[in-house]
C-alpha cells in the first residue's frame, strides 16, 4: 500500500511540467494539493484494501507539485542568483515538516485514531490550496500562458523531446541516476539497517541515530541556502560543487564501508551534511533552459532523482541478498554492496569530469 504514494508521486511529473508550463504554478498546485485533501478523505473513510490504496496514490499525486511548483515560481520571481539558496531552504522547510509532524501525529492517533488524522491532513491540505490560489500573485501564469498560446498539446510534450535529448542535462542526470541516488537511497532506507546489521546497534539507538542523521540534514539544507550566495561570489560553479561533493560523498562511503568500529556512527551525520549540496543541482538544470521549458526540464530531472532513489533501494536489496547468498555475514553484505556502489559512483564521476557539453543557452548564443 506504501508504494500507491510513490507510484501516483512518479506518474504526475512528465505532466506535470507541461501544466506548470502552460497554466503556472499557482493554479496547479493549488489543484493538485485538492486531490491530496480527497485522498486523505478517502482513506479516512475507507473500509477496503482498494480505498486505501487509491486514496493513498492520490495523495500522492497531489503533492507531486509541491517542490517542482516552487522551483518553476522561484525562476520567475526571484533572479538567478537566489535559485539555489531557495531551493535549498524549500527542502529544509519540508524535512522540518517532517520531523514536527512525528511526535504529534502519534499524539493524536493514540488519543483519537489514524482516521482522524487523515480527515485532518486532508483538511490542511484544503486550506494550504486555498491560501495557494487565493495568495500568490498571477504573474507567473500569465507569463506561461502567453509562452504557451497557440501550442498544441503535442508541441508541449514535444518539449521533453528536447529537454532529453540535450545531451548538458544528461550529464547531470547520469549523475544523479549513478551517484546522488544512491546518497538518497541509503539515508531514506538502508541507514537504519545498516546500524543494526553492521554496527550492531538496537533498534530503539538506530531510531536516535536516524533522528540525528534528520536534523544534520535540515542543518544542511539551511547551511547550503546561507552559503550559497558566497559560494557564487567567489566564482564557483554548481559543476565543481557537483564533483566535490560527490567525491566527498564516496569517501565518507569507503570510511563507512572499511571501518568496522560501531563508534564510526557520527559519519553518517556528515554524509547526510554532504548530500544536501546536491540541492543546488536541479535549480542549476533548470536554469539552464529557456524560461519556457523550466517545468519540464524540473520535473524531467525530478523524475530522474525519484527513479534513481528508488533503484537504488531496490538494488541495495538484491545486492545484499547477492553477497548473502555467496557466503557473506550480513555485515559482510552490506560491507561489499557498499563498495559496488562506490565503484558505480567513481565511473560515474570520472564521467562527469570528462564529458562537458555546454548548456544550452550558450549553444543558442553562439548560433545566434
Amino acid at each position: 500500500m506504501g508504494s500507491a504514494y510513490f507510484l501516483g508521486f512518479a506518474a504526475m511529473q512528465l505532466p506535470l511540467g507541461i501544466w506548470l508550463d502552460r497554466f503556472g504554478s499557482r493554479r496547479v498546485h493549488a489543484t493538485l494539493l485538492m486531490f491530496s485533501a480527497a485522498g486523505c478523505w478517502l482513506f479516512a473513510h475507507a473500509g477496503t484494501y482498494t480505498e486505501l490504496w487509491i486514496g493513498r496514490a492520490l495523495i500522492g499525486a497531489g503533492v507531486a507539485g509541491g517542490l517542482m511548483s516552487a522551483l518553476k515560481a522561484y525562476r520567475f520571481w526571484y533572479p538567478a542568483e537566489r535559485q539555489q539558496s531557495l531551493a535549498a531552504w524549500t527542502l529544509m522547510s519540508g524535512s522540518l515538516g517532517a520531523l514536527l509532524v512525528t511526535v504529534p501525529a502519534r499524539w493524536a492517533i493514540e488519543l483519537l485514531s489514524w482516521r482522524w488524522v487523515f480527515w485532518g491532513g486532508g483538511s490542511l491540505f484544503m486550506v494550504a490550496a486555498i491560501v495557494i490560489f487565493a495568495g500568490l500573485p498571477r504573474d507567473e501564469e500569465q507569463f506561461s500562458a502567453r509562452g504557451a498560446a497557440g501550442s498544441s498539446v503535442a508541441e508541449l510534450t514535444a518539449g521533453y523531446r528536447q529537454v532529453f535529448r540535450d545531451p548538458f542535462f544528461w550529464r547531470f542526470a547520469m549523475m544523479s541516476l549513478l551517484a546522488h541516488s544512491v546518497s538518497s537511497a541509503l539515508t531514506t532506507l538502508w541507514t537504519g539497517p545498516w546500524l543494526i546489521q553492521v554496527n550492531g546497534f538496537a533498534a530503539d539507538r538506530a531510531a536516535q541515530i536516524l533522528l540525528l542523521i534528520n536534523l544534520s540534514a535540515l542543518i544542511g539544507f539551511l547551511g547550503v541556502g546561507a552559503v550559497q550566495p558566497w559560494i557564487r561570489a567567489r566564482g564557483w560553479s554548481t559543476q565543481v560543487i557537483c564533483a566535490c561533493s560527490t567525491a566527498a560523498a564516496i569517501g565518507v562511503q569507503l570510511l563507512l564501508a572499511l571501518v568496522e568500529s560501531p563508534a564510526i556512527w557520527p559519519v553518517w551525520l556528515l554524509y547526510a551534511l554532504i548530500a544536501t549540496s546536491f540541492s543546488m543541482v536541479q535549480p542549476y538544470v533548470g536554469m539552464a533552459f529557456p524560461a519556457s521549458l523550466s517545468g519540464r526540464a524540473l520535473t524531467g530531472y525530478n523524475l530522474l532523482v525519484f527513479s534513481g532513489t528508488f533503484g537504488w533501494q531496490w538494488l541495495y536489496g538484491v545486492l545484499i541478498d547477492l553477497y548473502r547468498s555467496l557466503g557473506q555475514t550480513d555485515a559482510g553484505a552490506y560491507r561489499r554492496t557498499m563498495a559496488t556502489g562506490i565503484a558505480v559512483q567513481v565511473i560515474a564521476l570520472i564521467v562527469f569530469l570528462v564529458w562537458r557539453p555546454k548548456p544550452p543557452a550558450e549553444r543558442m548564443a553562439v548560433t545566434s
